[in-house]
């Protein structure tokens, strides 16, 4: 089984490029309409158009920097004011249903300043207000469409039997956002003692062209028969987009992910 590289990225260099174009086609209307020659074209009619032209630009920047209300863009599911809280993560809120585990994917990160990184607090205000800027909302919905394709990559893989599948808990569902999946009890307490089956995961990982992106110890755990479980699973990604991502968090001065003894499982 080989899984295409998504197309998610658009997301994120459509509308750069469509911004792009824009600035590139006004700069080109000014010199145009100040180089006119035509009678008709005075040169405080010319003058106009330029200013007119230039305050667009000006106004379009700045709102590119003006702070998005969050609940615009925030979405809550009934079952995230129905079920019990269990916990959350930086990308995702818990919550139980019996013995299962839904895990939904937050507009915004739950985070704290200790989490943040130079753009999220530089164009963010995650704690109180809720607001983001919209270049930072574009590359959050990047994000979020990557941990949904990523999901899918999963419960694909489950489907079709594949060996790897035993290292991830059971997807029952996924519905956008919202992902019910079995719930795994035990915590990994020793890397050491479960070398041999990160081998094998890693093994298959290769085999399978993916890689882990950003997978500390605590992201695995352990089921009742010893079975190591990857309870994180957001950013399983092709080899593209692992080095597409590492390109955004250079960009964010975000430092580079250690490696533990393996090419596809990355271990802070």
């Amino acid at each position: 089984m080989r899984f295409r590289d998504s197309n998610d990225y658009w997301y994120v260099m459509a509308p750069i490029i469509v911004i792009a174009l824009l600035i590139m086609i006004s700069m080109a209307n000014i010199a145009i309409v100040y180089n006119t020659n035509q009678p008709w074209m005075s040169r405080t009619y010319a003058n106009n158009i330029c200013i007119g032209i230039g305050a667009f630009i000006v106004i379009a920047v700045v709102c590119m920097f003006v702070p998005i209300p969050y609940k615009l863009f925030a979405h809550q599911y009934k079952l995230e004011t129905t079920l019990s809280y269990v916990t959350e993560g930086i990308h995702n809120k818990v919550y139980a249903e019996q013995d299962r585990l839904w895990k939904v994917l937050q507009p915004l990160k739950n985070k704290n300043s200790a989490n943040a990184t130079t753009a999220e607090l530089r164009f963010c205000d995650c704690t109180k207000r809720k607001t983001c800027t919209l270049p930072f909302l574009i590359f959050r919905q990047l994000q979020l469409a990557q941990m949904r394709t990523s999901r899918s990559r999963i419960m694909q893989i489950q489907e079709s039997g594949d060996p790897i599948s035993s290292f991830f808990p059971v997807i029952y569902s996924i519905h956008k956002r919202a992902m019910l999946v079995q719930k795994i009890d035990y915590p990994m307490e020793n890397v050491d003692d479960y070398r041999d089956q990160i081998h094998d995961l890693n093994c298959h990982l290769k085999r399978l062209g993916l890689f882990f992106h950003d997978m500390p110890a605590h992201n695995f755990m352990v089921d009742q028969t010893g079975q190591l479980k990857v309870i994180d699973y957001d950013f399983v990604l092709t080899k593209n987009e692992h080095n597409f991502l590492q390109f955004a968090q250079r960009m964010q001065h975000i430092p580079s992910i250690q490696l533990l003894e393996t090419t596809n499982i990355f271990v802070s």
